[in-house]
């Protein structure tokens, strides 16, 4: 195993393939357990291996780029603090969301 800080460490993760699941974890990712708490579900993304680190860092970050979504939201492209930006996001996509899963999706503590 090893392990290299990437731009991979504040993306949330979802994989359900235990090879890709390895690799994510051993680059550092945070690795999420459904989808819908997910910045990426890499399950939807269509990968060919071999790839480089490099490589898959842009495919990961170009799939998290939720500008669509802000501007969606607020009738304009606007830049929001990345804690904001996170919350937006989570909430648009999970409307129903309890707030509990909210601050666990958020990376914080039940009591916060």
């Amino acid at each position: 195993m090893f392990y290299c800080k990437t731009m991979l460490d504040s993306v949330r993760i979802y994989t359900s393939d235990k090879f890709w699941n390895q690799i994510f974890t051993d680059l550092g990712a945070n690795l999420v357990d459904s989808p819908s708490f997910a910045d990426v579900n890499f399950d939807n993304i269509d990968v060919d291996a071999p790839i480089s680190v490099l490589d898959l860092e842009n495919i990961i970050l170009n799939c998290c780029d939720n500008v669509e979504i802000i501007k969606k939201v607020f009738g304009k492209k606007i830049i929001l603090p990345r804690m904001q930006h996170k919350i937006i996001v989570l909430l648009y996509k999970n409307p129903n969301i309890s707030l509990s899963d909210l601050k666990s999706a958020l990376g914080l503590m039940p009591d916060i």
